[in-house]
């Protein structure tokens, strides 16, 4: 279960490799998944996080997400 406070201000990492690939600074609500904003304007699906703990969040995208 994850909290949008929970969720706003935690460092967004990558489950691969634990890179991190920004802060999310709000969560925007879209009909198919919320959307994670990050501290750079990319988007991530909700759906595409795969944990969280205080503070940080793990995501594992499909590849090609962040290059748009």
């Amino acid at each position: 279960e994850m909290w949008v406070d929970d969720l706003v201000g935690a460092e967004v990492v990558l489950s691969a490799t634990g890179a991190p690939v920004g802060t999310c600074v709000a969560v925007v609500a879209n009909p198919a998944s919320d959307l994670l904003e990050l501290d750079g304007g990319a988007l991530v699906p909700v759906v595409f996080v795969t944990g969280h703990t205080p503070g940080r969040v793990v995501i594992d995208p499909p590849e090609g997400l962040f290059d748009l």
